[in-house]
């Protein structure tokens, strides 16, 4: 149980999939402008993430490697996170019709966002178990919440602030982001 949770502190914060290892920037970027987008943005990339990385182990481990079909890794990556978001999209449609647009452009960002597919590439290049795959899938999806939603506080509290001109915007946000990105490589030793 102690390394499940290692790895999964591990993926969230050592492993970050933005500030450290660069994935899924774009959405990160778009996402986390306003407060309620950043949740909305993060309720909706965890299950496709933790599916995707899961559903994807499956079909590698009993599907393509006793084949020979390895070639095909990506190509499967891509449909069942297509299927994913796709299925999520409907569930969505059904639950919130009023709010059915905006989440249906949300759930668009999370099809093609990087994060899923570098963090399911990562996991298929690595010989893990289900349960390994699992702490990686769920501290993944935790860590990019995590970063998405202190950056969407961070964006908010930011607009407010009186900063000099030259760095207004997204240069402020990149300087905070690379201060982050520092201040996570402190838990190296910790995982």
């Amino acid at each position: 149980m102690t390394e499940f949770f290692a790895i999964m502190l591990g993926a969230a914060l050592v492993n970050n999939l933005v500030l450290v290892q660069f994935l899924g920037v774009s959405s990160f970027l778009r996402g986390s402008g306003q407060f309620n987008t950043a949740v909305l943005l993060a309720l909706f990339s965890a299950p496709v993430m933790i599916g995707t990385m899961l559903l994807h182990h499956l079909l590698n481990q009993f599907v393509l490697q006793p084949f020979g079909l390895g070639f095909f890794a990506l190509v499967g990556l891509v449909a069942i996170s297509g299927l994913l978001t796709s299925a999520l999209t409907q569930v969505t449609r059904q639950l919130f019709p009023k709010q059915a647009r905006q989440q249906f452009m949300l759930l668009f960002m999370v099809g093609a966002n990087s994060a899923v597919l570098g963090a399911a590439l990562q996991v298929a290049e690595r010989n893990l178990e289900l349960r390994e795959v699992l702490a990686m899938s769920v501290g993944s999806a935790l860590g990019f919440s995590l970063i998405l939603l202190a950056f969407a506080a961070l964006r908010e509290r930011l607009a407010l602030l009186d900063t000099p001109a030259p760095f207004q915007g997204l240069a402020i946000e990149l300087i905070s982001a690379g201060l982050a990105a520092m201040a996570l490589l402190g838990f190296t030793g910790i995982v």
